[in-house]
């Protein structure tokens, strides 16, 4: 960034020099923003920028430009909390809805009215900033800009809740939501186009109405409306989670797979769904347990509950030593603990999570209530979304798998020389097709997944699922396979009356600390056309992980087992072997999606 700075620094010199004000206040704005980005307030450098726009005649030009010079005066005031640059802002931001009413250019008026009613809102002068909401939101209907409509509904809702005007501030927020709805792809494929997430542009839209929902719920009386609250907020999360999902694949597609699912309280009994919902000041949980939805609150914020599961993700991996059993003990105490008699009373044997932020990072099998862990007293599962699940039993028909797996070091990873025992025994377990080190390869593998319908695929290789989709990989002997291509070779099974049970990942590796990782493993299920995926969150020791393969494989064939409860069974073998039984070694493999 540092590069792009100075040349943003010296294409501001180089359009002085030529005399083109207009060019040199754009080069000198961009400069400004990438600085503040960087926690420099460049002040100097976007008062620079006005003075260029300001000599210049009155258009289009200038008005966007003016915009955008006085919504970084405001931010730099709002970080400082500086009145002289506040006022400095509002100046320039009245003076662009000027020139932008006299060169009839309805979007950047708006846009400055916006801006306007964003900065009497800093200043809790919430009446102001209202009126000034009224008139952006006039000027963005009359230019037709959806997402811009978007925008100023969405800060309508936020001020109608600051004026504690609650049902007005939900009404807007539907609204707000429908209009989203209407411009979502283009919105997306700017964002993407531009090396931007979406998903942090929208967020705060579907995470502010599901809280003053959740708010809303807690504070009602009558257990029948909050009830009906609460399955509008888990209803907006759902749509939030099917967003975060696209954003991190860059396909806004994902959608298309809600067809299939179905309620899971007609489908599975004695199991809890549990919406963990992180906010700045608390943790929600929203718990479904047959019909019904409970509504938890816990007194810890996002910042801390992300420091204790950033600590216990980090020891867990550390398999000599107990360091992880205070932050196993504090999560526990924090997501479970305030559950228990709910789910004691319900007679639950099933977790079903679907985590949000620092959550999706951790195994939540090992949490830990100073008696044991988690894993003793449930299965769980995790999944990305209830609308992006199908809740079906398990056939118990003899599965046809296909596994491949490499046991060489090749490209730089190391050797996995269990391998070889673990695809012997699902040799052995099974019917299908099996490819291994050289024959492993990614030519083989995409052939194989084309020209036959098979139940399970089982691949034990590196696998890697990184922030970003694009560097994320399944390792073959010759090549790495991206979870696109991944995708295009199984989508055929997707609309199948039988398509893929289980896709089962083995070694694989997130990246620590970074909360879009997860969502990789999340979604290479619902992305690859399977109906559950299981997999690591870390590469673990070899012969340990084909042990618990071999196990859960032996449980899943067990009638009437699921997949969670199979794995839940593995895990405990390997908890009362001596040499594994720190939850290092069985805690991160998770069943991921349809868990029955």
């Amino acid at each position: 960034e540092m590069c792009i700075r100075d040349s943003y620094r010296a294409s501001v010199a180089g359009a002085r020099a030529a005399g083109d004000a207009l060019l040199s206040g754009k080069a000198a704005l961009n400069a400004a923003r990438l600085e503040l980005r960087q926690g420099v307030p460049a002040l100097s450098l976007t008062q620079d920028a006005i003075a260029d726009l300001q000599a210049l005649p009155d258009s289009r030009d200038k008005a966007f430009q003016l915009v955008g010079a006085g919504e970084l005066l405001r931010r730099i005031a709002r970080a400082a909390n500086d009145a002289d640059v506040a006022a400095k802002a509002a100046a320039t931001l009245r003076q662009a809805a000027e020139v932008a009413l006299r060169t009839s250019d309805a979007r950047s008026a708006s846009h400055a009215r916006g801006y306007l009613a964003e900065l009497a809102l800093d200043q809790n002068r919430v009446a102001d900033a209202l009126l000034l909401n009224e008139q952006a939101l006039f000027d963005a209907q009359r230019s037709g800009a959806g997402e811009t409509i978007f925008v100023w509904q969405w800060q309508r809702a936020r001020l109608l809740e600051r004026a504690g005007r609650d049902e007005e501030a939900l009404a807007t927020y539907r609204r707000t939501l429908d209009s989203l709805d209407a411009v979502k792809s283009d919105m997306a494929a700017e964002s993407w186009v531009n090396r931007e997430s979406f998903r942090d542009r929208v967020s705060p839209a579907y995470l502010g109405f599901a809280n003053l929902l959740m708010r809303r719920a807690a504070r009602s009386g009558d257990r029948a409306q909050a009830r009906t609250v609460l399955r509008e907020a888990q209803g907006i999360l759902e749509r939030f989670k099917t967003v975060e999902l696209e954003d991190y694949f860059r396909d806004d597609c994902v959608a298309k797979y809600l067809s299939r699912s179905r309620p899971v309280e007609q489908t599975a009994p004695q199991t809890a769904v549990i919406y963990p919902v992180p906010l700045a000041d608390r943790l929600e949980l929203l718990v479904t347990i047959g019909a019904e939805i409970h509504q938890v609150v816990v007194a810890v914020g996002a910042e801390a509950l992300g420091r204790e599961a950033l600590a216990l993700r980090g020891l867990l991996e550390k398999r000599t030593t107990y360091q992880y059993l205070p932050h196993a003990r504090q999560l526990y105490d924090w997501v479970i603990r305030p559950l228990e008699a709910l789910l004691d009373g319900a007679d639950v044997d099933t977790l079903v999570l679907i985590p949000d932020g620092p959550l999706r990072g951790i195994p939540l099998g090992a949490l830990h209530d100073g008696r044991g862990f988690l894993v003793a007293r449930y299965a769980v599962a995790i999944a990305p979304s209830l609308t992006l699940v199908e809740p079906r039993p398990l056939a118990q028909a003899k599965a046809s798998v296909f596994a491949g797996g490499l046991t060489e070091a090749v490209q730089g990873f190391s050797a996995l020389p269990y391998v070889d025992i673990e695809l012997d025994q699902l040799k052995s377990q099974s019917e299908g097709a099996q490819l291994r080190d050289r024959t492993f390869t990614t030519g083989n593998l995409e052939r194989a997944l084309t020209t036959k319908s098979y139940s399970v695929v089982h691949v034990a290789s590196h696998a890697q699922f990184e922030a970003d989709s694009r560097r994320s990989f399944l390792l073959t002997y010759d090549g790495k396979l991206t979870l696109d291509r991944l995708e295009d070779h199984m989508k055929l099974n997707r609309f199948r009356d039988e398509p893929v049970e289980l896709l089962f990942l083995s070694a694989c590796q997130t990246a620590v600390g970074d909360e879009r990782a997860p969502l990789g493993l999340a979604g290479v299920a619902v992305k690859a056309g399977a109906r559950s995926a299981l997999a690591t969150l870390w590469h673990i020791n070899d012969q340990a992980s084909s042990l618990l393969v071999a196990e859960f494989y032996r449980q899943l064939a067990q009638p009437g087992a699921t997949k969670a409860q199979a794995l839940r069974r593995a895990q405990l073998s390997m908890l009362g072997d001596l040499r594994y039984r720190h939850p290092g070694y069985w805690s991160p493999f998770m069943v991921i999606g349809n868990w029955l």
